[in-house]
């Protein structure tokens, strides 16, 4: 009696993962504790501190220029590895038009994963690195913006420059290489959109699923020594 529970419970369960996860995009809360880095042209820049799933704190690099955040800031965000971005999903992204969409928005998020790993490893680029990803995904609104004209001609040519490298490099590049890349997109539209390195993350749907089908597999295995 106890084992046909068990097994009741194993397919119920299994059938539960194999279905609702099919289409979801698991979520997380970030809770922004506030800027930890130096500043440039008047805006913070990387690293930005967050709480994420009440776990940390994490240092994270925003992609958007325009939208203002405070400390204390809590929003429920979308979790995509950057391994597992494609032409086709990067549309849920809030740049997924950028470069013609697709392939082309692929290859500027990849662009924005090396900026973002080289202001991890070179802390001195990292203001640079930062702007780079912002002028990259939204060019006419950093140009526009009072702040970009406080930046020298120096800087302003160094940041150029650096997202035109990274656009170029990101061309040979694929996803899978950026396994340790984490995206954190607002559910509601809300807040910023965020990189993270090793941040917490959550299984893919597609994984759920195949979590879900194993247990039905398993479920079906132990019904089958049962009966026999």
């Amino acid at each position: 009696m106890k084992r046909n529970w068990n097994l009741s419970f194993l397919l119920l369960f299994g059938l539960m993962l194999a279905v609702t996860t099919a289409s979801a995009t698991p979520t997380l809360n970030l809770y922004y504790n506030g800027p930890g880095g130096p500043s440039l042209g008047g805006i913070y820049t990387y690293p930005y501190s967050f709480q994420i799933g009440g776990s940390g704190p994490y240092q994270l690099i925003c992609d958007t220029f325009t939208r203002e955040i405070s400390p204390g800031d809590s929003w429920d965000a979308y979790v995509r590895n950057m391994a597992s971005l494609t032409s086709s999903n990067v549309s849920n992204l809030f740049y997924g038009s950028v470069n013609g969409g697709g392939a082309g928005a692929v290859q500027y998020y990849m662009a924005a994963a090396l900026l973002f790993e080289d202001a991890r490893t070179t802390p001195g680029n990292a203001p640079y690195d930062n702007w780079a990803i912002w002028y990259m995904f939204d060019p006419s609104d950093v140009l526009s913006s009072s702040n970009w004209s406080s930046l020298s001609s120096g800087d302003q040519s160094t940041i150029q420059s650096d997202a035109a490298a990274a656009i170029s490099a990101a061309a040979s590049d694929h996803p899978s290489q950026f396994s340790h890349v984490v995206i954190y997109t607002p559910v509601d539209g809300t807040g910023q959109e965020f990189f993270g390195y090793d941040t917490p993350s959550v299984p893919e749907p597609s994984t759920l699923a195949l979590l879900g089908s194993g247990i039905l597999g398993l479920a079906g295995v132990l019904r089958r020594k049962v009966i026999g």
